[in-house]
């Protein structure tokens, strides 16, 4: 949506997230490995994980970018 619809990504934003899923970025090397989706609740500081990848590291992964963009 930020690439695509610019003036309604700035108004969107801008509003709190509720339970919202992601599907993360699967890694070109191996995209069978990457975690699939994960549930935020920022507006209530909560994370959840539907399922998870065999390499324990990818759940860390997610949980440090989350924290080293905000």
């Amino acid at each position: 949506m930020r690439d695509t619809k610019p003036d309604k990504y700035e108004e969107i934003v801008k509003k709190p997230l509720l339970n919202t899923n992601f599907r993360p970025k699967a890694d070109p090397e191996d995209p069978e490995k990457a975690q699939k989706i994960f549930q935020a609740n920022p507006t209530f500081g909560k994370l959840g994980f539907t399922s998870y990848s065999e390499d324990p590291g990818d759940t860390d992964a997610i949980i440090n970018a989350i924290i080293e963009n905000n």
